[in-house]
């Protein structure tokens, strides 16, 4: 079993929104794409604000449905589980509390 860290991050992601919409007829992302361009080195906030949500720079995390700053991904290959730490820390928690 693997256990990484995974971040959520602004880099590449204008290459990153490209790869996704790169052939898109759709204005809207078009426009997004032109928002993105005109920054060298955005911050997850700008990022953020253009995009209109966190899914491009924040992680989801599988337990408590929300997007956070940095997750842990247990598992490997297609049986992974991404978590929070809070979410770890409960699960920590009631471990502890049933004695295993």
């Amino acid at each position: 079993m693997d256990i990484r860290l995974v971040r959520g991050t602004a880099a590449n992601i204008v290459e990153r929104w490209e790869r996704q919409y790169h052939k898109t007829a759709d204005t809207e992302k078009s426009e997004i794409t032109k928002k993105l361009r005109a920054f060298h080195s955005p911050s997850v906030e700008e990022v953020e604000k253009i995009i209109g949500n966190e899914s491009w720079t924040k992680v989801w995390c599988g337990s408590c449905l929300e997007y956070k700053a940095s997750c842990v991904q247990i598992g490997s290959g297609d049986e992974t589980v991404t978590v929070c730490a809070t979410c770890l820390a409960c699960a920590a928690l009631l471990l502890r509390e049933c004695g295993t």
